[in-house]
Parts: C-alpha cells; structure tokens; sequence
C-alpha cells in the first residue's frame, strides 16, 4: 500500500540534455506544493482495420512523455547575491540566471541555449524519473496570500521504480510572507502607485515533446509568442489615472514591484513596456475594482519582457 499524502520531488539541472543529473533530497528538494503528475502519457494508435467479426485488435503504444505542475512558495535565496532553491526550475522555463556576488541574482528571459531539469517525483516507495524536463512559467501574487510560482513541466518517460522515499534538507527554502502593504513595499504601473488587490503573469513559452526519426527524444521550446497577465488594482477617478485613456492609445509603460523587506527574502519584479488591455469592472466589498489585461512586450533588443531579481 503506498499513501498519497508522501510525496517528494527534486529537481537539478542537466549539464546534458537528458541525461539524469542525480538529484538528491540534501542538494536539490523542491518544497513544492498543488503537486500533481501524469506519470505516463503515451500516444496510443488504433489500427482500424476492417475484419469481418465485431471488436478492434488493440492499440499501439507510440511516443510516451511525463507533465508535471505544481507551485513554490515565492520567496528569496537567503542572503543577497545567492540562487534561490528555485532558481533551477525557472532556468528550465527559458530563463537565463546572472548572479551577482552580494547583490542579487537575475532570471531573464531567453531565446536559445535552453537548460533543462531532471525532476524525480516520489510518491511513498515509488520514483518516477523525469528527464529533459522544460516547461512554462507563471506567478501568482494576491492580497494576503503565499505569492507563487506555478510550474507546468513536460519531461521524457523514463520506467517507475521501487525506490525509498528521501531524506530532504530545506533549510535554503526562506519563509514567505504574504502580500500586503509591509511586506509588498513597492508597486507601480505606468509610473502610478495603484493600490493593488493582485498580479498575475503567464510566460506563455511552448513545449512540445518529440522524438523525431534520426532525433533524440527531446522537449523543444518553441517560442514565447506572448507574455500576458492581469493587475487588480482599486478604480480612482479619471483625474487620478486614466487607465482607459492609456489602453485605448495602446501606451507602453513600466511595471515594478518588489516584495519582501529584508534582504535575502525579496523579490523584484520589472518590466518596461507593458500595454493596457480592455480594462472592466470588479466588486470587491463594496469597492470599485478594475481589471487590467496586461502585454508584456519588448524592446529592439528583445528577450526582455519582464525580469524575476532576488535581492
């Protein structure tokens, strides 16, 4: 009998492609949680041939891949200038990672040279091995809630095995706070100081599994044809900020928010040409609220949608 609340997964970058880079629960635990797994996701082709009985003769199994998703806790590396224990996992969603010593570490978007995880997910004595694992990035950041990244991982099929759950060490994992006034000190949108309710951001990157002839199995980017989101921000009066003017005239303007207040455990989220969308109208107790779409775009230099620092 195996029991559904143990789980463990680890996750560790890949120096090549595919091959298993040995995770281990001392050096690479994800505290992770929302966690859920397809463990075998195989293409199965019916033959649909004519026979003259009733009943089929079967399917083929063709090509099998893994997904994984799951969320992490929004939080910093420890000290400043050092890797959050995520920072593995959005190295294989198209993000490159630049640390600098004692100041901070930068996770950017890229459009090559692609990273990738192995990912060992166990559930009670049993693994599954995800290998070649790359995926697509969201953050979720709401009033008096955990701030999350959400992971949505496609990775190559490897055979489960009976393997002993393993021994995590999570001391790099630092406690979230969640966001509020204190603890979110800073955001502004289109040089505005709105109050906000909440922030959700969605890389939109493709991955697609394929084992091509004359390929290896592989989980291809295939772009990131839009980064988008949506900010909840309370109405004002149009003198105060004109937010339909703005998306009308299609208006780039920059995002900034930093959450945390010590460094070590903060989070900087910047973007410099984010367009309006639509805007409409929430109730929140009483309160006018506004939805705001959001379009992360670029600059001529491109792969600068919008940057993740910890501080």
């Amino acid at each position: 009998m195996l029991f559904f609340p143990k789980k463990a997964i680890l996750a560790k970058i890949e120096s090549v492609y595919g091959t298993d880079s040995v995770p281990t629960g001392a050096a690479n635990a994800i505290l992770a949680r929302n966690l859920s797994i397809v463990p075998l996701n195989a293409e199965l082709h019916k033959r649909e041939v004519v026979l003259p009985v009733f009943g089929d003769l079967g399917a083929i199994p063709g090509s099998a891949h893994v997904t994984v998703e799951f969320e992490v806790e929004l939080a910093g590396g420890g000290a400043a200038g050092t890797a959050p224990p995520w920072g593995p996992l959005v190295r294989a969603c198209a993000r490159a990672e630049t640390i600098s010593a004692g100041v901070d570490a930068l996770y950017a978007p890229v459009a090559g040279a692609f990273e990738a995880v192995s990912i060992y997910f166990h559930l009670d004595g049993l693994r599954h091995r995800l290998t070649g694992c790359r995926g697509k990035l969201a953050l979720s950041l709401n009033h008096d809630a955990i701030p999350v990244l959400k992971f949505s991982m496609v990775a190559i099929y490897n055979a489960p095995t009976d393997t002993a759950l393993p021994t995590l060490t999570l001391t790099a994992w630092q406690k979230p706070l969640p966001v509020n006034k204190v603890n979110t000190p800073t955001f502004t949108l289109h040089t505005y100081a709105a109050v906000l309710s909440s922030l959700e951001i969605d890389d939109g990157t493709v991955v697609n599994f394929k084992d091509y002839v004359n390929a290896a199995e592989e989980v291809r980017v295939g772009g990131r044809p839009g980064v988008t989101g949506t900010a909840k921000v309370e109405a004002k009066l149009l003198a105060t900020k004109d937010w339909f003017a703005l998306a009308r005239a299609g208006t780039m303007g920059a995002l900034n928010l930093i959450h945390g207040t010590a460094a070590g455990n903060k989070v900087q989220i910047e973007a410099a040409q984010v367009q309006i969308g639509n805007p409409t109208y929430e109730d929140a107790d009483g309160v006018a609220m506004l939805n705001l779409p959001l379009m992360f775009n670029i600059t001529p230099a491109g792969n600068n949608e919008y940057t993740i620092r910890v501080l």
